[in-house]
Order: C-alpha cells, then structure tokens, then sequence
C-alpha cells in the first residue's frame, strides 16, 4: 500500500523536476527574452544609417572603445561649435546612455541642446550590436555593462578631459545602466542623471501585465486573478532579465538628479519617485518636467533649466563656466529659446535622421565586424 506520505514526495520530485526545467528553458530563451528588451534595428536600417554631429553643424570626433571582451564600439565626443577640442577640459563633460533602440546618432538633437544651453561635452555613448559598434551576437545586461566600463574608462583618459567635472546621464534602459554603473564605479562620476527610467525589468512586466489584462474587457474577474497568481509563480522561474536599479541605487553617494516627464507613456512616474525616495545619497533632486513623455522630455525647457541649477550647484568647479557667481549661489536662468512645440521638434528630429545621415558600409564579408 502506498503511503501518503510516499505520494507527496513523489509529488515533491515532480514539482522540483518541472521546475528546473522551466528554469532551464529560460535560460536557453534568454537571448529571445533579450529581442523583447532591446531594439537596435528600430528604427529600421538603425544599424547601417548613423547619422553624425556634422550634420547637425556641431564638432566632433569618433570614439573608439574595445571592451575587455573584444567588442569594438563607436561613440561620439562633441564639443560646442567655435572651441577648440583642447578647452574641453574647461567644460563638465555629460556622458549620455541612451534607451533601447536606435542609435547614438538619434541623440544628436540631445547632444546639441546640452551643448548649447549647459556649455557642456557630450559623449554620446553607444552599446555592442547597436549603430556602428561590433556584434557580440547576444546583447545581454553583463555585456551592456562592460561597454559602459569601457566607455567611462576610456572618456576618463583622455587628456582633455576633467574629471572632476564627469556626469553619467542615462534616459530609460540608459538609466539602469548608469545606476549600475555609478554603484559600482561611483568614485570615477562626479554626478548622476537619469530620466524616466524604470525600478527593474520585473516591476515593468507588471506593467505590462496589468496593461494587457486590463485592456482585454472579455476576460472574466476569475481569470484574471487566476492569470495574476500564475504569472506571479512563474515570473521568478522565467524571467532572465533583471536591470534591478532598486537594488543598486542605495549604494550611489554623488550628486543625483531624477528627471521625470509628467506624460510619461511607458514607464509609469511612480518608477522615478521610488529611485528618488531609495538613493541615499545627501544631494539629490527631484525634477518633475510637465508634459514631458517618454522620448521627449529633454525637448522641454524646463528639463535644460533643471540640469543647469543641478550643475551650477553640485558639480561646476568654475562657476563662471555657467555664468554663475559661485556654485552655492541660485541664480534664476532664462528659458532656453527652444521651439514651441515638441511635436515640431519630433518632426524636425525624424526629418533630418532621414535627410541627414551618414551611410556605414557594410562588409558583408566581415559580418562580425560590423
């Protein structure tokens, strides 16, 4: 006769064996989850059309990083127009990660107003298997974060930059990677800025379970809790994917400035408040942009006037850089004379990506290299 107990721990083994199979098939999707999260052929042709500085009359010079796995990646140093690239050193220098798609040369309308509003370099830091950079053939949270290693290292030696005055400044996935890699190498920042990025990749795929279920009006009370509760069961098993700033974020002490757009369309605003009310750090800001989205919050003059007090007040070593008398003082600044519409701007922006660009060949050959 079999006993109870013999049946719950064959029942016990079952369990345990589909579990680590469930786990074992996430790991082997892991690189599909990642085509879920990252994007580098959107906008398409996003990986042979880079567009570049010039063509938005602004100097620069390519930047070339080798990641201590071998990834080449290609980036862009831009300086305000009528210097020289030796009085960089005069300036702060912002290094900016971008989002999930496209490229760096889709920031260049971002490069060029901090370059023109906040007298600022701009690295416009790009990722492995995005615009010109290598393939790795998996772009993954671990390889992302060496990139940003590399690059950060790499800004610090050149000779004409100071770096005391070096700002890390991420937009959504960017975000994550500069929470990451300001916990970890916060000695080497001198300040933090991130906008409307997320807590972790699991709190977004609650969003986007919540988004799904409650747009679907068929589905009855009952199925949806019953959803709900195997979704939480297997979320931990499946998801590979982590980005867990929520976690990192406690650990940063330097300067911090949180830039949340009010219309934000994808990542709720809540994301943004919890990273503010975690970061331990004495020196942080909390700015608010209205009408700000996803995309398009750093088209807002409140977004330029945000940055520049955070800079004049917790990073400008030499006030008269900004025109400040001194960093502790808050002078009122003048609205950046930007367009009075985001939508003209987005339409500007999407126009000369199109008109303006600069063709990479491909060397279909060398595919590896590309």
């Amino acid at each position: 006769m079999i006993s109870v107990y013999g049946v719950l721990q064959s029942l016990a083994f079952v369990v345990v064996v589909l579990l680590l199979l469930l786990r074992a098939i996430a790991y082997y999707l892991k690189g599909y989850q990642g085509k879920l999260l990252y994007y580098p052929d959107t906008p398409v042709s996003s990986r042979v059309v880079v567009p570049v500085p010039s063509d938005y009359d602004l100097p620069f010079q390519w930047l070339d990083v080798k990641t201590s796995d071998g990834i080449k990646l290609k980036s862009f140093f831009i300086y305000p127009k009528g210097t020289e690239l030796e009085d960089a050193i005069d300036r702060p220098t912002i290094i900016h990660f971008h989002g999930n798609a496209g490229n760096i040369g889709h920031r260049i309308p971002l490069a060029k107003l901090y370059v023109k509003y906040l007298h600022v370099n701009v690295v416009l830091a790009e990722y492995r298997d995005y615009g010109a950079s290598s393939n790795s053939g998996n772009i993954c949270e671990e390889g992302l974060m060496l990139d940003a290693e590399a690059t950060l290292e790499q800004v610090r030696n050149l000779p004409y930059i100071n770096n005391n005055s070096l700002i890390i400044h991420g937009a959504s996935l960017g975000g994550a990677v500069c929470v990451s890699l300001a916990a970890s190498h916060e000695r080497k920042v001198s300040a933090v800025i991130i906008e409307n990025s997320f807590t972790s990749i699991s709190d977004m795929s609650d969003v986007l379970l919540g988004s799904i279920l409650g747009a679907n009006h068929q589905i009855t009370p009952y199925k949806v809790k019953f959803l709900s509760a195997l979704y939480s069961f297997l979320k931990p098993i499946v998801l590979m994917i982590h980005w867990r700033s929520v976690d990192r974020i406690s650990k940063i002490k330097v300067p911090m400035l949180f830039v949340s757009g009010s219309e934000d369309e994808l990542v709720p605003t809540t994301h943004m408040k919890m990273l503010y009310d975690l970061a331990k750090t004495s020196k942080k800001v909390l700015a608010c942009i209205p009408g700000g989205t996803h995309n398009e919050t750093f088209l807002k003059p409140e977004t330029i006037t945000a940055m520049r007090d955070f800079l004049a007040e917790h990073v400008l070593e030499h006030p008269q850089v900004s025109g400040h008398a001194n960093s502790d003082t808050h002078i009122p600044m003048a609205q950046p004379n930007l367009p009075s519409g985001a939508n003209s701007m987005t339409q500007h922006i999407k126009q000369s990506v199109l008109n303006r660009s600069y063709q990479r060949q491909v060397d279909d050959s060398n595919d590896e290299d590309v």
